[in-house]
């Protein structure tokens, strides 16, 4: 991030006063997004307070699973020590000018049916760590290996982890930035991003004998062979029509080489949704598939089609591409 301070004239100072940010960008895809944080206005301050009254986590909080953010309940209860993290890791930043600040921090996961908490820490809640003035400060918090009772997985199937800081003396001046929570969703299915995209993942068509093709899977590994019903994704908007291209909802079993199990052309072509909304593509006959799977789409047409990306949790080393089918 750059810091920019910009003095606003006398003539602005009154009711009604409105101000906006505009970007050139290009408009085909996720390419050129701007992210504004800290927008802080207040009397006296000068161009060289660099610093605000504020603490805050800097990222989002972390999931409580090793590779994902939902799994199948079932596939969470066969091994829950093997897919629940050892540790969860939080970073803050002490953006005022006070430096060795008390900054009191947690991370509780509570049990919504009995108003009790699976697991908090740190036990002493008078405990306190100090962090620097605007330094960016690591927290490590150790997680239980069976952190989800078993017999909790089946009645609630989503379970919240919050992560909380706290003054003494109080300080902050934005609270909104003193909690993260991450949702662990032990339900039907897997998904390894956090529910939000922050790019797009694309590949660009090349002719081959079915046209403009272009292919993308991503790689799944289960404890043991189960059944697959269908795919949801989000298509991420671009400034071109993509709703007339073809697509079709492919499963390999391998992808090098290719090993097909499963090819249908969607009756739905590509749609944008609500922003990070997904769409579903069912399987017109339920498929098992063994403990490595690849799901993903063959596109026909002149356009990448472009899912959406969580650059928070890096998973490239899942994702396949392919313009001529040999991924």
């Amino acid at each position: 991030f750059s810091q920019v301070i910009l003095k606003v004239p006398s003539q602005f100072h009154l009711d009604g006063f409105r101000f906006r940010f505009k970007n050139y960008a290009n408009s085909t895809g996720a390419f050129d997004q701007w992210h504004i944080d800290y927008v802080y206005l207040n009397h006296d301050r000068t161009a060289t307070q660099e610093f605000y009254n504020d603490i805050a986590y800097i990222y989002d909080a972390p999931s409580m699973l090793k590779d994902h953010y939902a799994m199948p309940s079932w596939h969470y209860k066969n091994d829950p020590a093997s897919y629940t993290i050892d540790t969860a890791v939080t970073f803050m930043r002490n953006a005022t000018n006070i430096d060795n600040l008390p900054v009191y921090n947690f991370v509780t996961i509570p049990d919504t049916t009995t108003n009790t908490n699976f697991f908090s820490f740190p036990p002493d809640p008078s405990s306190f760590s100090r962090i620097p003035a605007n330094v960016v400060q690591r927290f490590e918090y150790p997680i239980p290996n069976e952190l989800f009772p078993a017999d909790k997985v089946d009645t609630a199937g989503v379970f919240e982890s919050i992560f909380s800081v706290e003054f003494r003396p109080k300080t902050d001046i934005i609270t909104s930035n003193d909690t993260v929570i991450s949702r662990t969703v032990l339900k039907d299915y897997y998904a390894y991003d956090d529910g939000t995209a922050e790019a797009g993942y694309g590949v660009n068509p090349a002719l081959s004998a079915d046209g403009l093709t272009a292919f993308m899977a991503i790689r799944y590994n289960i404890p043991f062979a189960d059944t697959l019903k269908g795919i949801q994704t989000y298509f991420l908007p671009q400034a071109v029509d993509v709703s007339k291209q073809r697509i079709f909802i492919s499963v390999w079993s391998s992808v090098s080489p290719p090993v097909k199990l499963y090819e249908r052309e969607a009756s739905a072509r590509p749609t944008y949704s609500e922003p990070n909304g997904i769409v579903t593509f069912s399987l017109d006959t339920a498929l098992v598939v063994d403990q490595t799977f690849f799901i993903g789409f063959k596109t026909v047409g002149a356009n990448s089609i472009n899912i959406g990306y969580d650059l928070n949790t890096n998973h490239k080393n899942k994702l396949f591409f392919s313009q001529n089918g040999l991924i």
